[in-house]
Formats: structure tokens, C-alpha cells, sequence
């Protein structure tokens, strides 16, 4: 198993826990055919290194293994709860609407010198979704991400730095909708 099929299968199944009941996120060990069949794009059988990414997120911490009604499950730990988070940031993505609402969405933010790694990369990610930059700390996008931002900086711990807001009518409003391709 190569290192990034290794890294995919350790992914579903964490995202695959993080996704199930969230009080519990588990998955009943004897019925893993559900979790293999998640795996199983190509139609090969994947269960050896299902096994091995089992036991390498047993011994890095991130899952344990526990009886619920006498059915061995898997249960994410803190640690695996962590890199759900982690791994759910890094694919996070931004709903598109089908249709323009003539408004624009400016996220704003001043982050002290203390959480300049926090900032770099909530920059970063702005960047990644599909933002314009408009000033330094100012970016500008043409669709509804309310939701989507106070997840962002609330989970870089930057949720009383960062403003959100809606605008309607600015002075380049035209090169923004150039940027966008907007109607």
C-alpha cells in the first residue's frame, strides 16, 4: 500500500467516524463490509490495509476499540476528533448559488501578532475558496458563506477578529463582478 493510499483510507475512516452518530462515531467492527465498500472504488478487495490503517489509528491514539452491545465498535478519541477537524478544513469547500444576488460578502479581519500562523492561514484558505483579496486583510466573494465563515474562524480561533459583511453597491463593484464573471 503506497503512502497516499495509506493516508486516503486513515482519511474515510475518520471521516467516515466524524460523519456517524455524533454523540458516539462509531462503526460495529464485524460489519467493517460497510466501511470496506466506502473504500472500494475499484472493485479490489482492501481489506489487509484496512486493517493495517486500523492499527495505525489504534497506535497513534486517534481511535479505541469498545463493546456496545456486544458488538466490538470503533469510537474516535479526542486526538481523533482533532484530526476529523482537520481533515474536514482541509476539504472544506463553499456552496455556489445557482443564481447571483447582486450582493457581495467581505470578510474582514485584524488578527493580533500573537495568531499570525492562525492568520496566514485563514488568508490562505480565503484564497483556496475562491476569494478575491481587495486589501490586505479584506476579501471579497459573490455568494452566501455566512455559515461557512464563522466555521472557518471559529475553528482557527479567530471568530472575534473576523467581520462579515453583506454589500450591495461599492465603488468597484464592477471589476468585482469582471473578477467573477458575473452577469
Amino acid at each position: 500500500m503506497s503512502r497516499v493510499q495509506g493516508r486516503e483510507i486513515v482519511k474515510t475512516i475518520i471521516l467516515g467516524l466524524g460523519a456517524s452518530v455524533a454523540a458516539i462515531s462509531i462503526f460495529a467492527l464485524p460489519g467493517l463490509a460497510q466501511l470496506v465498500a466506502l473504500l472500494d472504488k475499484d472493485g479490489t478487495k482492501r481489506g489487509k490495509q484496512l486493517g493495517q490503517a486500523v492499527l495505525y489509528l489504534k497506535k497513534k491514539k486517534y481511535i479505541t476499540v469498545e463493546t456496545h452491545n456486544g458488538k466490538e465498535v470503533l469510537v474516535l478519541t479526542e486526538g481523533g476528533k482533532k484530526k476529523y477537524q482537520q481533515f474536514s478544513f482541509e476539504d472544506f469547500t463553499l456552496p455556489k448559488a445557482k443564481k447571483w444576488d447582486k450582493r457581495f460578502r467581505f470578510v474582514m479581519f485584524d488578527v493580533p501578532k500573537g495568531k499570525y500562523r492562525a492568520r496566514q492561514l485563514f488568508a490562505w484558505k480565503l484564497t483556496d475558496l475562491g476569494f478575491m483579496q481587495y486589501q490586505r486583510s479584506v476579501y471579497v466573494y459573490p455568494h452566501e458563506c455566512k455559515k461557512e465563515m464563522e466555521y472557518l474562524a471559529g475553528y482557527l480561533g479567530l471568530s472575534k477578529h473576523v467581520q462579515y459583511l453583506l454589500v450591495g453597491d461599492f465603488t468597484d463593484k464592477e471589476k468585482m463582478k469582471r473578477f467573477f464573471s458575473l452577469d
